[in-house]
Parts: C-alpha cells; sequence; structure tokens
C-alpha cells in the first residue's frame, strides 16, 4: 500500500505538468552545458560532446557505445552484441579526420571535459565491453586521464539506474528501463562533473513542462512533437546552467509520457545545483520503430554526417539547445 502511494505522489510531481508551448529563452549561455543518456542516449550524448566540445565540457554514458561505432565494417549490432570487436584505431582516426574537416569542434577542446561511464554487467542488449571501449576512445582522445571515471555494476541488466520506486529491480530487462540498484547514479554522474555536490532536494521546487519540438522538426521525422524542460524556480530569469538528458529507446514522449523526466532523479538535483534540465524525445517512424536517438545513421541522416554538426537530428537539437540557452525568458 505504501509503495502505490508513492508511485501516485510521483506522478503528480512536480506539482503538474504543463502543457506544451513553446521552448523559452533563458539566457543560460554564460555556463557550460553538460549532457548524459542511456542507451541510444547515451551514443547520442557522446555524438553532442564530441561534435561540440568547445560548448559541451561533461557527458554521462549509460550502457553506451564509442563515437561513430556504427561506421566500422558490417553491422552496427556489432557495437552491442560483440564490442570487443570494435576497432578502437578506425574509429580514432576517423573522429580525428572528421576534426580535420571542421565536421566537428577541434578535439583539444575534451581536455577539459569530465566523463562519466556507467555500464550493468548483466547488460544484454549492449554488452558491457562496450564501456571499456567508450573509456578507451575517450583515452585516446584526450590527455584527461583524471577526467574520465566509470563504474561497472554486477547486479545491472539494460537500464538507467535511478532511485525512483517506479523504477524495475536492477538485474530486470524491459519496460521502462529505468532501473533501481541500491545508489544515486545520476548523483555520482554530477559529482564527476562539479567535484562536490550539495544536498539534492527530496520534493522538486521548480516547473516541468512539455514543449513544442515541432519548431526544430516541422517534418515530425526525427523529433517528436513535445519534449519536456525542467526550470528551477532560481533559474527563472536566467543565469543557470544546462543538462540535456537524452533518453533511450522505447523511452520517448510517445511511448512513456512524463514517466522519464518524473522518474529519472534528474530533476532531484536541479534545484540544487542551479541548473535547467531540457529532455528532448525522439519519436517512432518507419525506419526508426523504436524511437532510438539516431547513432545508428538512419535513412535519410545517413552515416557519417548523422555524427556531424550538419546532421540533420544533431543540428535539430543543437538549435535547441542555443534556443533556450540564448536571450532572456519573454
Amino acid at each position: 500500500m505504501k509503495k502505490m502511494l508513492l508511485k501516485l505522489l510521483l506522478l503528480f510531481l512536480p506539482a503538474a505538468v504543463q502543457a506544451a508551448d513553446r521552448l523559452q529563452p533563458l539566457g543560460l549561455s554564460a555556463h557550460p552545458i553538460t549532457v548524459s543518456g542511456i542507451s541510444s542516449g547515451a551514443a547520442m550524448a557522446i555524438q553532442m560532446h564530441i561534435v561540440h566540445s568547445k560548448e559541451v565540457k561533461g557527458v554521462g554514458v549509460f550502457a553506451g557505445v564509442p563515437y561513430g561505432c556504427a561506421g566500422i565494417p558490417g553491422s552496427y549490432k556489432t557495437c552491442m552484441e560483440s564490442p570487443d570487436s570494435v576497432p578502437l584505431s578506425v574509429l580514432t582516426l576517423g573522429t580525428q579526420q572528421l576534426a580535420l574537416l571542421g565536421s566537428i569542434d577541434p578535439l583539444q577542446n575534451l581536455e577539459y571535459s569530465r566523463v562519466y561511464v556507467w555500464h550493468g554487467l548483466k547488460d544484454s542488449v549492449v554488452k558491457v565491453g562496450a564501456a571499456a571501449k567508450v573509456v578507451e576512445m575517450y583515452q585516446k582522445l584526450t590527455d584527461n586521464k583524471a577526467g574520465i571515471f566509470s563504474r561497472i555494476d554486477s547486479n545491472a541488466e539494460h537500464g538507467l539506474p535511478v532511485t525512483s520506486p517506479n523504477a524495475s529491480s536492477c538485474g530486470q530487462l524491459g519496460s521502462p528501463f529505468l532501473i533501481q540498484c541500491g545508489y544515486d547514479a545520476i548523483g555520482e554522474m554530477f559529482f564527476q562533473f562539479y567535484d562536490k555536490l550539495p544536498p539534492k532536494t527530496s520534493t522538486p521546487l521548480g516547473t516541468l513542462k512539455r514543449f513544442d519540438q515541432t519548431v526544430y522538426d516541422p517534418s515530425g521525422y526525427f523529433l517528436g512533437k513535445e519534449g519536456h524542460v525542467y526550470i528551477p524556480k532560481t533559474c527563472e530569469n536566467g543565469g543557470c546552467g544546462l543538462h540535456v538528458a537524452f533518453h533511450g529507446c522505447h523511452q520517448e514522449v510517445g511511448s512513456l509520457g512524463d514517466f522519464f523526466p518524473l522518474n529519472s532523479d534528474y530533476i532531484y538535483w536541479a534545484d540544487s545545483l542551479g541548473i535547467v534540465i531540457l529532455y528532448p524525445s525522439s519519436v517512432v517512424s518507419m525506419t526508426n520503430p523504436n524511437g532510438c536517438w539516431n547513432w545508428f545513421g538512419a535513412y535519410p541522416d545517413i552515416y557519417p554526417n548523422n555524427i556531424t554538426r550538419t546532421g540533420l537530428q544533431m543540428s535539430m537539437l543543437w538549435n535547441m539547445i542555443q534556443h533556450i540557452r540564448q536571450g532572456q525568458r519573454q
């Protein structure tokens, strides 16, 4: 009975999820951006970090694959199913060439970044060997070894580890792909970014609202109609940081509604850290039936363009990020 009441309570926190409106600029551009994601969202977070490393200074990778992994010979599924065979020398060289062409930011920017990598040892979707490949590739791209932290959870399946009572057990596979493993991994990630943490809030004090994504993707082919944004009260007039949280496959708004932002722990850190949380949402389509982020090069946003600043989905997301960072709230 107590657990049921907690579930009902969380469904209504914060007080209400407001209806979709246009995303308003908040004047956040004075602060660095951090990003994170689960599964395909982890791959997108890495892409956003490496492509825009001048402004993105921290990345949290939960059950992800290395940057550009879909470009290896054979199927992109090798990155997930047989990660030990992924040739990092090929990926590293390809990344360096993209930087020389100006398709991504100079790799020297990564020297000042923080990287957090988490993976479940029992992950049956993206095998645990992918985590070592992510870490090793960052080590090859930067001398900033001290800025990289990784944790392998011996009990965890494929999912984002959270503290919500609505999450599945740590070793369970399946929707909503949020799992309870007995610790606060999102807090651990933020500690990696900031070195120290204030206490997180037990009840969110800000506003979680949906926003209209059709402004950034009128076609509706790459982004869902709505995303979410959480704005702490102290950030309503600007002057805060921005964290972008990318959901994984089967977690977009069309499948889970408000469940991901309400139960993924980010909002409980946003108030105390003074950061806005942006939750973009992908969309189910004929070439993307699971609502994943396009790290694998689905037509027409094909590899390698999809992992550069001119990628269709990448540029839409970056326009969204720049919009909320610029100017003042109207």
